[in-house]
C-alpha cells in the first residue's frame, strides 16, 4: 500500500489557502469603486457627508427655499418702496398744498392789494371819478341816488371796502362812510357797492360826497 496517498492535510496547510483566498477576497472588494449606481437615494445622511465640501456646483439653488432672514431683507426691500412711493406721493401733496397758498389762482400778496380802487367825488348834479387815479373801474358805473353813490359793473363782488373820505387840503372833515356790499334799496336796479357820506356832527347825508375807495375781492 502506498502511504503517501492517506496522507492527511496538515492544519498549517489549510490555514495557509484559507488566508489565500481571504486575501483574494479583500483585494477584490477593495477594486470595486462606489459611484451612485451604487448608492441607493435617500440612504445617505447629511452628517455623513464631510464638511465644507458641498458647493454651489452640487446645489441647484432654484429648488432651494427661501432662508428666513432673506425673507426679511425682501420685506425691507418691499417696504424701501412703498417708503419710496410714499415720499413720491408726499411730494405731490406738498406740491399740491403749495397751490393751497392760492385762492382763486391768487396768492395772499395779491389778495391783500385792492381788486378796485377809485377817487370819487359826488355832487347832486355831477359825479366825477378820474381814471388816473383809478383802477378796476373802466368797466364800472357810479350813479348818484337816494344820498347814496352806487357802483356797478366792477366784475366782481367786493367782500371789503375801505372808504377815505376826502380832506380838503390844510382843512379837517367829520365826514363818516356808510358803506353797503350788496343789492340794496339805497339804489334803483342792481349794485355791488353803495356808499353814503354821512356828517359826523349832525348825522345827516353830505350833498357832496367825495371819498377815496378800495374794494377787495
Amino acid at each position: 500500500m502506498n502511504t503517501s496517498s492517506k496522507r492527511r492535510i496538515s492544519p498549517s496547510l489549510i490555514l495557509s489557502i484559507l488566508a489565500l483566498f481571504v486575501a483574494i477576497g479583500g483585494t477584490s472588494y477593495a477594486a470595486v469603486k462606489i459611484n451612485g449606481k451604487n448608492i441607493k437615494a435617500g440612504t445617505v445622511a447629511g452628517k455623513a457627508l464631510k464638511k465644507n465640501t458641498v458647493t454651489g456646483a452640487q446645489i441647484n439653488e432654484s429648488k432651494l427655499g427661501v432662508v428666513p432672514k432673506a425673507q426679511s431683507a425682501d420685506s425691507a426691500d418691499n417696504a424701501n418702496k412703498a417708503n419710496s412711493a410714499t415720499s413720491a406721493e408726499t411730494a405731490t401733496r406738498a406740491d399740491t398744498a403749495a397751490n393751497a397758498d392760492k385762492v382763486g389762482g391768487k396768492t395772499a400778496a395779491e389778495l391783500a392789494s385792492p381788486a378796485a380802487y377809485a377817487y370819487v367825488d359826488a355832487g347832486p348834479s355831477t359825479i366825477s371819478v378820474p381814471a388816473e387815479w383809478s383802477f378796476g373801474f373802466e368797466s364800472a358805473t357810479v350813479t348818484r341816488e337816494n344820498s347814496f353813490t352806487c357802483i356797478r359793473g366792477l366784475g366782481f363782488q367786493p367782500r371789503h371796502a375801505q372808504v377815505t373820505p376826502y380832506r380838503v387840503p390844510a382843512g379837517t372833515t367829520n365826514d363818516i362812510p356808510n358803506v353797503v356790499l350788496s343789492d340794496n334799496n339805497f339804489c334803483d336796479g342792481r349794485e355791488e357797492v353803495a356808499v353814503q357820506m354821512v356828517d359826523g356832527g349832525t348825522g345827516a347825508p353830505n350833498d357832496t360826497q367825495r371819498y377815496y375807495i378800495a374794494l377787495y375781492k
